[in-house]
């Protein structure tokens, strides 16, 4: 039996570097992105989420996930409130380009 949800992870060189369950990192990130959102009003309880999934994936894993995390709050939580919030007239599009710029600016980053 195979799982086609696990892939091996190369270096530039093509040696192989580590494992990783691409089926894990999605669940463990679906359950921090829902976490994190529901506490967004509450730093104390986003620390303590973030301390939680680094115990849980450790340091070598905790990366994957949260960048699979930012991916479904981006997509799956914060496009649909966008479309909302567009639809009923509420331009939060403007800030987020602004915010964008700005921290580009603050990251040397000048496009």
């Amino acid at each position: 039996m195979t799982d086609n949800s696990i892939y091996m992870l190369c270096d530039d060189d093509g040696t192989p570097a580590g494992m990783v369950d691409l089926d894990a990192i999605e669940s463990a990130a679906t359950v921090l992105a829902y976490r994190m959102a529901d506490a967004c009003d509450d730093p104390a309880r986003l620390d303590a989420i973030t301390t939680q999934a680094i115990t849980e994936q450790g340091s070598d894993g905790f990366g994957y996930v949260a960048a699979a995390a930012l991916r479904i709050t981006i997509e799956h939580l914060l496009a649909p409130t966008l479309a909302v919030t567009d639809a009923a007239g509420i331009d939060l599009r403007t800030a987020l380009h602004e915010g964008t710029r700005n921290a580009e600016h603050q990251a040397g980053h000048h496009n």
